[in-house]
Parts: C-alpha cells; structure tokens; sequence
C-alpha cells in the first residue's frame, strides 16, 4: 500500500503510518502533519478514539456536503412544483401524483439530475446569433470574436472555445443555432445572467438572448410553471409573472 501523500510504499510491520478515517487509505505518521500528542491517540480503538484523521480529499468532499443537500432539497421542491403543476394542468387523471407514489428509482433520478446539474454549473447559452459564414471554421471563430465582445460588456471573464449546438449546414439561410459558453466558473455564470438587461439595452445585443443552460428537468419544470401562469391570465388574473427563488421558478403577484 502506499503513503496517499507521498505515494510511497508503506511496510505495515516496520513504518509508522495511519489511515483516514473516512476512506481508510494510508499516510506516513511523518506525512500527517499531526503532532506527536495527536500521534498518540490513535493508538486507540476507533471506536473509542474521539480524534479523527480526514485526509484532504475527503475533506473537500465533506465541505461539498451542504451544497449537496441544498441542491438536493431544491430538486425535492422542483419536484413538488412539477406534479402540482402537473396536477393543475391535468385534473382529470386517474390518480394524483403523490410523494407516496415516488418509488425508490427517483433516488437515482435525483443523483443523474445532480451530476448533469453540476456538469452545466459554468455553461450559458446565447440564442439568436445568426450564423453568415461558409465554413464551420470560420464560424468557430467569428463566434469567439463575438462572445469575447458580448461578455466584455458585461463582465470581463475567460471563456472556453464556444460551441454552436446542432450540425452545421451550410444550405440553410438566417442559420441562428444556440451557443453554448463555457466560463471558468459558476459565479461568473451569476454574475453575467444577472446583467443581462444591461446587454439588452445596448441596441449592439438588443436581439440577443442569454441564459443558464437548464437540465431537461429544469426546462419541463419551467415549461409546467409557464402553463399554469398561462391558464392563471387566461381566467382573468393580473399581474403575474414568473420569478426565480433558489433557482425554482414559480409565479408571484406583482404589486401595483
């Protein structure tokens, strides 16, 4: 086994080492950086030993854990708003939607919605950007001139090589295919989407959209809120819109 700091071999009969107490893997006494004292109490059953070793990894997974629990209650109300919604929407269904009704399977729907979440954490997509160049080349760097432009006007931020969605073709005219747009992280994503209206009211970026780029599962969730904010102004009620609240949208009364 080796040293998870130094990667050296360890010699469980001659060296003196210790293991993490989350993922069991081996380091040097020498290599912890605990003190003698420290040293000591691991000497202990860890059952009986109060003083733990937490590697660095496992302790950057430990501070992601708050994150991930407010994401994951943040996808529960998601899902809350899609079956009300659902619910409204279809009233004569058989049987309403229940959390009763959630079988075990929407656990691993709820880990594949976080891992595609996290995926799309730093990506922004920009909509109607006509495409006029002959060749995907071309395109690809008239796209990047573009973005370098777009965001400098809101925020001056690096950016990954941007990507058009879809298959380029040539024989289709006022070609605008979505871009998507990498940044270094998600913050710069907060920063740039909060802006957007002053890059609208620059006449330059008038026609352009942006936005964050939504799982399928946020898209339908918005879609469901957009229905019922539709048949809510269709039976005469005012002054709504859709706002977002820890990233859920739901549709709230404007004051006059």
């Amino acid at each position: 086994m080796l040293c998870l700091k130094c990667k050296t071999a360890i010699d469980d009969k001659s060296d003196s080492f210790i293991k993490c107490d989350c993922c069991n893997r081996p380091i040097h006494s020498s290599c912890s950086e605990l003190s003698a004292q420290e040293l000591k109490c691991f000497a202990l059953r860890s059952s009986t030993r109060r003083l733990k070793y937490i590697c660095a990894t496992c302790e950057q997974g430990v501070q992601q854990i708050p994150k991930l629990i407010a994401m994951i209650d943040n996808l529960q109300a998601e899902i809350e708003e899609l079956k009300k919604n659902i619910n409204n929407i279809i009233p004569s269904a058989p049987t309403n939607i229940t959390t009763s009704n959630i079988p075990f399977i929407e656990t691993e729907k709820i880990i594949n919605e976080l891992s595609e979440r996290k995926k799309r954490e730093c990506n922004l997509i920009i909509y109607n950007v006509i495409e006029n160049c002959v060749s995907k080349d071309q395109q690809i760097v008239a796209d990047t001139n573009l973005v370098h432009d777009l965001l400098n006007e809101l925020n001056n931020t690096e950016i990954l090589p941007p990507v058009r969605l879809g298959k380029f073709d040539i024989t289709k005219s006022d070609r605008a295919r979505p871009i998507k747009v990498k940044v270094t992280c998600p913050n710069d994503v907060d920063m740039i989407v909060k802006k957007i209206r002053v890059l609208k009211s620059l006449e330059k970026w008038s026609h352009i959209n942006l936005s964050r780029d939504r799982t399928p599962m946020q898209i339908n969730v918005f879609k469901a809120v957009k229905c019922d904010l539709e048949k809510r102004v269709a039976n005469g009620e005012n002054n709504l819109k859709i706002r977002y609240r820890n990233g859920i949208p739901s549709i709230v009364t404007l004051e006059n």
